[in-house]
C-alpha cells in the first residue's frame, strides 16, 4: 500500500444524518449537552460525542444547544425551547 492509500484510509466516512430530529431526540441531545455544562462552558468534545451517539450533524447538536439555551432566558417556567423552527413555507398552493 502507498502512502496516498494509507492516509485515504485514515481519514473517516462521512456519517448519515436524520434529515428531520423529532422534538423526543432534540430534548435528549439538548439534556446531554447540559449535562456536560459546567462552568459556563461545554465540556471539550461535547457536541462531537453528542452528535455521534444520535447519528445527527454537529452544525444541528450546535443549533439545538444554541436554541436551548436562548430560550431558557424568554422562558418564564424555565424549560428549554429547542423545537425547530422549520414551518410551512414557500409558494402557496393555488386552487
Amino acid at each position: 500500500m502507498s502512502d496516498s492509500e494509507k492516509s485515504n484510509s485514515d481519514l473517516p466516512l462521512k456519517m448519515k444524518t436524520r434529515k428531520d430530529v423529532p422534538l423526543g431526540i432534540r430534548m435528549a441531545i439538548y439534556s446531554m449537552l447540559d449535562a456536560m455544562f459546567e462552568n459556563g462552558r461545554l465540556k471539550w468534545g461535547a457536541i462531537v460525542l453528542v452528535s455521534r451517539q444520535f447519528s445527527v450533524s454537529e452544525r444541528t447538536c450546535s443549533r439545538i444547544w444554541q436554541r436551548g439555551r436562548d430560550s431558557l432566558s424568554a422562558s418564564p417556567d424555565g424549560k428549554p425551547n429547542v423545537e425547530s423552527h422549520r414551518r410551512r413555507s414557500g409558494r402557496k398552493a393555488t386552487y
